[in-house]
């Protein structure tokens, strides 16, 4: 490039010996940032005397004064690219140079509307200075201005303050305006659908935000100006005009992923003085759910929990301040659907805050869930319920309808769950909003997971990727696929687990989601273990997770992370390793079961490791009183985790066979491993109900029949012939064999 070659021979001048190879990165990037300006590029050469093109490149920022030399063989106009602008500007009629000091306060280009509505530009005026080389003008129409020329022309605008002050202003209100438009045709939605958007500055709430799949460019291309917009609305808007900004604002930014600004921005807004609760409240709620989207649901919590404390609704903080909270919102509930007119709030202050804590509660709700704060999952599902019904919002009703009877469903209230999901799916169709539609499959997903709805899980699954995707709700499209992936695994379906989990993991990987990424890698790791414990693919993907776990990732997931890696360690050979792993996995977990429907193996996990381990016998790594103590303790959590998700009695039963036959109680563990494998074929998971024919027909002696009424021959043939059909590897028992040691067949 002529820039670069410029650049070089102008530095080996001031530097004997400089060689371009070592610096060309920095050189190339030097030269761009000076647009290739020959004499700019003359005047940075001569500082590699005493400094690197890195740091002349970090420095060009600093603004024009970098730029000089008093250098006599340097014509004095020219010693200087202050010195050169210096010179073009005076050669500028009054009104160009008022112009030109006012096109400074656009940024990232700017178009022939925007340069009337901020800087007073007519287009003869704007060729005029094009035609002078301090206006450029791109292929596509877009006008723009050299950086270091704009840095100068920003100073003369701040001589004059109050031209100054009027200028930002015109440029903020402009691009601001422009916002509700861009995100109608960019497809800005976020995940705040709910957010409440104020028709104009001050006015009533809306509805959702505008979702819709359109083209990206109008947005792209003015995200610096809406940037800077935003800096001057923070800094000097009116709090109303300053919410219906910001609200407008964070649909772009959740569809950009621009999580780490957006809470950068919205703290700078809470920061000013006498700001109104509403207001207040409602940018804490964006912060929190930042948070959330970047797997920080201890730091979401905070903020959400604060923006309920602002209006008026502080919550609880001890276990009969949930229960009062709990038995209020019932009452509540009941005296909504009382008053005449139902519970839809008249007063439209009231209905405003009624929205804005029926959202607070929704992502509260999932904060919650995260952290396994199981005492406030009912209180506050029920309390976003009720609030979502009194802002006559459908969609939010849709949304809390569907957390609610999830929440029932976790403390095993199946029928009344049952009825509310179903109707929040049917009523979210019908609504026909893209983030009701995902995030009902979302949290029915949960639901039909938890009991074994195959079909109603798979059913919505393609439409909910469909209607996430194409409103840019990335994150629940994600969460979609890994709750079918799941569903898939349960069901035997594990080629298809591995293949739709690798689709989820891949964007949460990109937006450094630590969440979603630790699930899709867990959900591969976890089917390719039922097909190949020997896959190599398994190591590479272990030890990914295991850089995940330390970020701040739920317990749960830790732990099903350590049970994974036992089952990996134990198929290797070493015993030692897969012990310590479960002995993790144990503490994790806790004394008491997790209540998340994706949670099976962790809780599964570590007695059947402790009865594979005990299989080893004199090989153990640990004493049999020590093994059997660690699998009857998880084994009593798995029974109670299956009391709440029916989906996990086929694994509870097998096991709980297992135990019985260690204690010697032959007839209890037939019975218990009968009992598993119709409720495995009952809930169609094919695997479990191999794994109870496997225990069901190595334990019987020949010719002795199970409670089934069938044989060893027969159990073995069916576990035989059901595990080939699902591609896993098949137990060799021979008829006539001895019954194998507990533990021993294939997990």
């Amino acid at each position: 490039y002529e820039a670069v070659r410029l650049f070089e021979a102008r530095a080996s001048l001031v530097r004997p010996g400089f060689r371009l190879a070592a610096d060309a990165d920095c050189v190339g990037r030097l030269c761009r940032l000076l647009a290739g300006v020959p004499l700019a590029i003359e005047l940075a050469a001569r500082w590699v005397r005493s400094a690197s093109p890195a740091a002349i490149a970090d420095r060009l920022g600093g603004g024009l004064d970098l730029l000089a030399t008093s250098s006599p063989d340097v014509e004095r106009r020219h010693r200087s690219l202050r010195g050169v602008i210096d010179w073009s500007w005076q050669l500028l009629t009054d009104q160009e140079r008022l112009v030109l000091a006012r096109l400074s306060v656009l940024r990232g280009g700017f178009d022939l509307d925007a340069a009337a509505a901020v800087a007073g530009a007519t287009l003869p005026l704007l060729g005029g200075l094009v035609d002078q080389s301090l206006v450029e003008v791109g292929e596509d129409g877009r006008y723009g201005m050299h950086e270091l020329l704009r840095q100068y022309a920003a100073e003369r605008l701040a001589a004059d303050a109050a031209d100054e002050h009027a200028t930002r202003q015109r440029h903020a209100e402009y691009f601001a305006a422009l916002l509700p438009d861009l995100a109608a045709a960019a497809s800005v939605g976020d995940g705040s659908t709910v957010a409440v958007r104020p028709a104009a500055a001050g006015g009533e709430p809306g509805g959702a935000d505008p979702v819709g799949d359109g083209p990206v460019e109008p947005l792209d291309a003015e995200v610096e100006n809406l940037r800077a917009a935003t800096d001057w609305l923070v800094a000097h808007a009116e709090p109303a005009r300053l919410d219906a900004h910001l609200v407008r604002l964070w649909p772009l930014y959740y569809r950009k992923g621009w999580f780490r600004e957006v809470q950068v921005i919205l703290v700078a807004a809470l920061g000013r003085d006498r700001l109104p609760v509403l207001e207040r409240a409602r940018w804490h709620r964006p912060v929190g759910e930042a948070h959330m989207q970047l797997g920080e649901a201890g730091a979401a919590r905070e903020h959400l929990e604060r923006a309920l404390s602002l209006l008026g609704g502080p919550v609880p903080a001890s276990l009969p301040g949930w229960l009062d909270l709990l038995a209020s919102q019932a009452l509540d509930r009941l005296a909504g659907r009382l008053r005449p007119g139902g519970p839809v709030e008249r007063r439209p202050g009231r209905r405003a805050r009624a929205e804005e804590r029926a959202a607070v509660c929704w992502r509260l709700t999932e904060a919650y869930w995260v952290l396994e704060e199981s005492m406030a999952l009912l209180p506050v599902a029920l309390w976003g319920l009720n609030q979502a019904e009194r802002s006559g919002r459908p969609d939010l009703v849709a949304i809390g309808t569907a957390g609610f009877g999830m929440t029932l469903g976790t403390a095993g209230l199946h029928r009344a769950g049952h009825r509310l999901v179903r109707a929040a799916v049917t009523r979210a169709d019908e609504i026909g909003d893209p983030l009701a539609v995902t995030w009902t499959q979302v949290v029915g997903g949960l639901y039909w997971l938890g009991v074994g709805d195959w079909a109603a899980l798979d059913a919505r699954v393609a439409k909910a990727v469909q209607a996430s995707s194409g409103a840019g709700l990335h994150r629940s499209a994600d969460q979609v696929l890994l709750i079918g992936a799941i569903c898939r695994y349960l069901t035997g379906r594990f080629e298809a687990a591995v293949a739709m989990a690798a689709k989820g993991t891949a964007p949460s990987r990109e937006r450094r989601d630590p969440v979603g990424h630790l699930w899709g890698l867990l959900i591969q790791a976890e089917a390719r273990l039922r097909r190949d414990r020997g896959d190599p693919a398994l190591a590479g993907l272990l030890d990914e997770a295991a850089r995940l776990v330390p970020m701040n990732v739920a317990r749960i997931d830790a732990a099903r992370y350590e049970v994974a890696a036992a089952r990996w360690h134990l198929a290797a050979g070493r015993p030692a390793e897969a012990w310590e792993a479960v002995c993790r996995a144990d503490r994790l977990v806790g004394p008491d079961p997790s209540f998340t429907q994706y949670s099976l193996e962790a809780h599964a996990g570590i007695p059947e490791v402790c009865l594979d381990l005990l299989a080893l016998g004199a090989a153990a790594p640990a004493g049999p009183a020590e093994l059997r103590a660690t699998a009857a303790s998880g084994l009593r959590r798995l029974r109670r985790y299956a009391r709440s998700h029916p989906m996990a009695r086929p694994r509870a039963l097998t096991c709980l066979g297992s135990q019985r036959w260690l204690e010697g109680r032959r007839g209890a563990a037939s019975r218990a491993w009968g009992r598993a494998a119709k409720e495995a074929e009952r809930l169609a998971m094919p695997w479990e109900l191999a794994r109870a024919h496997q225990e069901l027909g190595g334990h019987l002696a020949p010719g002795e029949r199970s409670s089934l009424g069938l044989d060893r021959a027969a159990h073995l043939d069916r576990a035989r012939s059901i595990l080939a059909s699902l591609g896993c590897p098949v137990t060799d028992l021979a008829d006539g064999a001895a019954a194998p040691a507990p533990g021993a067949v294939a997990r």
